[in-house]
Parts: C-alpha cells; sequence; structure tokens
C-alpha cells in the first residue's frame, strides 16, 4: 500500500513539471535584446562669432602704376577717366582720379552756385599760338566735368575729398604728399623725412619720384655746404637730372601728354618737358645734367640710393 502512494505522488510531479516546462526546445538558442548601436556623436557647426582680421596692406604693382600713368596721360577724355577710378579701393587708382580732376578744376569761372568750364578763366599771359592750342586741346579733354557737377562747389569739393583720400592712403604720391606737409609745418625732422623719400625712390614709381625730387634739394644742400639757389647750382642740377630720370622710368614727358600739354598752358614751352628743361641749362652744364640723370635711373633701379645722397 505504501508502495502505491509513493508512485503516485512521483507520477504527480512528473505532470506538474511538464506542465510548466518552457515549450522552446533545449536545442534552440534563447534570443537576447538586441544591444543599443552607438551613434558617433554629431559635430558643432562652426562659432559664428568672426575675430576683427586687420586688412592686408596695399601691394603696389609697379606695372599697374605705370599703365595708369600712361592711360592719364594719353587720357582725351578726363572726366571718363576720372569716373572710372574715383571710388576705386585701389589707392593708385584714386590718384590719378584726384590728377584729372585737379588738371581740370583750373577751368571753372563760375560762382559758387552753378559750374561753368571755361578757357577764358586762366589767366592770359601773352601765350604763344602753340600755347593756346594747348588750352583749347586740354579744354575739350576736360568739358564733361560741367556734366558731372551742377555747382563749382560741388566740384571743388570732390577734388578736395580725393586729395585727402590720397594724402591718407597708400600710394607713393600719397607719402610724397606728406613729406611736403611735414616740410611746409615743420612737423618732420630730416631723419624722420628721410625714410619717406627712401620709401618712394625704392619704389621706382616715377610719378612718385618726380614729385619728391624737390625735396631732396634740403638734402643736396647740406652735402653742397652754402649751395645757392641759382638754377646752375649744383642742388638744382640734381633736382632736375631726376626730374629727366623719371621720363626714362616710365613717366609719359612727350609734347602731347597732359602734364606736357598743361606745362604748355603756363610756360609757353610747347615742346614737350626734357626738351623744355634742357632748354633752360646753359650749355656747358646740360651734358652734366644728361649724365647724372643716367647715374640716378641705373641707382634707383638697382636700389642703390647712395649716389642720392640717401645711404
Amino acid at each position: 500500500m505504501l508502495k502505491k502512494v509513493i508512485i503516485s505522488v512521483l507520477l504527480l510531479c512528473v505532470v506538474m513539471a511538464y506542465q510548466y516546462w518552457p515549450s522552446t526546445p533545449l536545442s534552440q538558442p534563447q534570443t537576447s535584446a538586441p544591444l543599443p548601436v552607438m551613434q558617433a556623436p554629431t559635430p558643432k557647426p562652426p562659432s559664428s562669432v568672426q575675430t576683427n582680421i586687420a586688412p592686408a596692406p596695399f601691394v603696389h604693382n609697379l606695372n599697374h602704376e605705370l599703365a595708369l600713368e600712361q592711360a592719364y596721360q594719353s587720357s582725351h577724355d578726363l572726366h571718363g577717366f576720372y569716373l572710372k577710378y574715383h571710388n576705386s579701393t585701389n589707392p593708385d587708382e584714386q590718384l590719378f582720379a584726384l590728377r584729372a580732376a585737379e588738371l581740370c578744376a583750373q577751368f571753372i569761372a563760375s560762382p559758387e552756385d552753378s559750374l561753368t568750364l571755361q578757357i577764358q578763366s586762366l589767366p592770359n599771359r601773352n601765350r604763344s599760338p602753340e600755347a593756346q592750342l594747348a588750352i583749347q586741346t586740354l579744354f575739350a579733354r576736360c568739358s564733361a566735368f560741367s556734366h558731372e557737377f551742377t555747382t563749382a562747389k560741388a566740384f571743388r569739393d570732390e577734388v578736395a575729398r580725393l586729395s585727402n583720400e590720397v594724402i591718407q592712403g597708400e600710394s607713393y604720391f600719397g607719402t610724397e604728399m606728406r613729406v611736403a606737409i611735414q616740410q611746409a609745418t615743420g612737423e618732420g625732422s630730416k631723419n624722420q623725412i628721410k625714410p619717406l623719400i627712401r620709401a618712394v625712390l625704392l619704389s621706382k614709381e616715377p610719378e612718385a619720384i618726380n614729385g619728391i625730387s624737390s625735396f631732396m634739394l634740403p638734402i643736396w644742400k647740406t652735402a653742397a655746404q652754402n649751395d645757392t639757389d641759382s638754377p646752375s647750382s649744383p642742388a638744382r642740377v640734381n633736382a632736375l637730372a631726376l626730374m629727366l630720370a623719371t621720363c626714362e622710368l616710365g613717366r609719359d614727358c612727350s609734347k602731347d601728354a597732359n602734364d606736357s600739354i598743361q606745362h604748355c598752358t603756363c610756360s609757353n614751352e610747347c615742346q614737350g618737358l626734357v626738351e623744355a628743361s634742357i632748354a633752360d641749362i646753359p650749355l656747358d652744364l646740360r651734358q652734366v645734367v644728361l649724365s647724372k640723370k643716367s647715374e640716378y635711373v641705373r641707382a634707383i633701379q638697382q636700389g642703390n640710393l647712395q649716389i642720392l645722397g640717401l645711404d
């Protein structure tokens, strides 16, 4: 009897175990929850805050400056030339826009509330027939300025604006103008002015070098000791030789250039800048001037300024 009870209990345990055993076969692997996928961090956009970067200094291009010189000197429409460059951010281009405006401002002859360009505004100095023709030529090249400005004041204000920007700007001619101001006001000592003159000469830009030639006079006078203001004095000869050197360095000194035409209207010397300058020199000094001119051209091209008294 006891054996039957034990067997019944065992059978009951087996049945209960079978009912609660997992239905999945043992040979089938259990699937686990998927592992989380690792995401790469999203890159942050660059900061929108920009640091203030100083503008790069202006880089002079001698070939471009020479091209501007030729275009200005040969222009038959100085107003059109001015329009092309007067708002330029290039200091050299802005300089030549100023040159065109200054050249034509001489014809202003009207009251401040209107603008009339007149040949009669230039004083009559017993001009030769060549000089009279030069005035008419220059006037024709300037006449379109009356279409741009309705009053003489507006024209003069524009010339003043351009002049101020050139003086403050980075053209070498602007440097030359600052030298002029320092010498006129006595603000700059010779030691302060010399580096500015050196920078202009080393630039090889003929327009700027032409302007600086007169500022070399005090240096040459000091070197010559008790030099006079005579046209044949060593300092004056040197200054003239330097001016003539600029014609070989690329400045247009031909009789048809606007600067030569302007010189003709003022002096009755209409054969061209070189010829007119040499004509004023005594015969015994002409060869000296021409020889010095050649020396200065070589010195400037080679960057050797000792012969000019600056090394």
